[in-house]
């Protein structure tokens, strides 16, 4: 789990602050609703079903509000 804290500081202090604009330039594009509150961005995907995703929330003015990593298992 050390090396996602590692990964989260990196992209919590690169994305807060920044609109959704800058968001594209730095990620990329990936499947987000450009309207939606919260996007987000699979970090990595293991064969045995398990994701790595980076979640991004805006605020009313869709500047980022909160960065955080979730973990995701599918079957």
């Amino acid at each position: 789990m050390k090396k996602w804290k590692t990964t989260l500081n990196k992209y919590s202090s690169e994305l807060k602050g920044t609109g959704k604009n800058e968001v594209l330039c730095i990620m990329g594009e990936e499947f987000n609703f450009y309207p939606a509150k919260e996007w987000s961005y699979t970090l990595k995907k293991y064969w045995w079903g398990k994701k790595i995703i980076l979640c991004i929330l805006f605020n009313d003015s869709d500047i980022v509000r909160d960065v955080y990593i979730d973990v995701k298992w599918e079957m």
